[in-house]
């Protein structure tokens, strides 16, 4: 009897050792393909340097990673976080406001200045803040808000949020010259809004890399294992007390 017990305790030491093992190989392997996916990400949201500074989504949607892009139904609000960035060797003072996109009497299309009527987009677009300074290499958040009013027209919409500030010309003393950038922000109002995918949920739940998903397989199996051999382990239990 005594022998059984010992064969029985050694099996259930060898099983959880194993179920260890195995848990600690898929916790290596996810590890680094998480990261992987991590750095995908980080890659695939840089914005292209425009210029001296830049403004972009933080987690833009995997259909355009500079610009915002939304599906919204009349009467909905939604809340945006917009990373700006200073990639000049001075901190600067910009000027933030939303702008409607729109085209003059020649055809020529153009986001409107701060000053302008602002209609559509750049009507229903509320800032946090509406100036920021950075330092040189800074970073910082902007959260804006957009709310399509009830009645709207269903269709497309396309507006901005820009980015501006005033620099003393070197050519021309006394003359200040305005830099502007404009994120687009492109809504498409409907009765039936779709979701779209974000990037940092794609890159990481739609990743390539063979290693994310094998380690996802072992991690599942070695959970799948850990609680058949705690089954096992109380049914063989539930036995024994039985016999006795």
């Amino acid at each position: 009897m005594k022998l059984v017990q010992i064969k029985k305790s050694s099996s259930q030491s060898q099983k959880k050792l194993r179920l260890k093992q195995w848990t600690i190989l898929a916790m290596l392997l996810l590890a680094p393909s998480l990261s992987y996916a991590q750095s995908q990400e980080t890659q695939q949201v840089a914005p292209q340097k425009k210029a001296g500074f830049a403004l972009y989504p933080t987690n833009p949607t995997v259909v355009d990673y500079n610009n915002i892009i939304l599906e919204l139904k009349p009467g909905q609000t939604v809340n945006e976080s917009l990373t700006l960035e200073n990639m000049e060797e001075l901190e600067e003072t910009f000027t933030l406001y939303p702008a409607d996109y729109t085209t003059d009497e020649n055809g020529t299309k153009y986001f409107k200045q701060k000053n302008d009527q602002q209609d559509q987009v750049g009507h229903w677009t509320v800032l946090d803040q509406e100036e920021i300074t950075l330092k040189p290499g800074e970073k910082k958040t902007l959260t804006i808000s957009i709310t399509i009013p009830e009645g709207t027209e269903l269709g497309d919409y396309k507006g901005g949020v820009a980015m501006e500030n005033l620099q003393p010309s070197i050519t021309y003393p006394g003359i200040m010259i305005s830099r502007r950038f404009v994120m687009s922000v492109k809504v498409k109002v409907t009765n039936e809004p779709q979701t779209l995918a974000r990037a940092v949920q794609a890159n990481i739940f739609n990743s390539t890399t063979p290693y994310f998903w094998i380690s996802i397989g072992i991690f599942a199996a070695s959970m799948a294992y850990f609680i058949y051999a705690k089954k096992s382990e109380k049914n063989a239990k539930l036995k024994e007390s039985q016999k006795e």
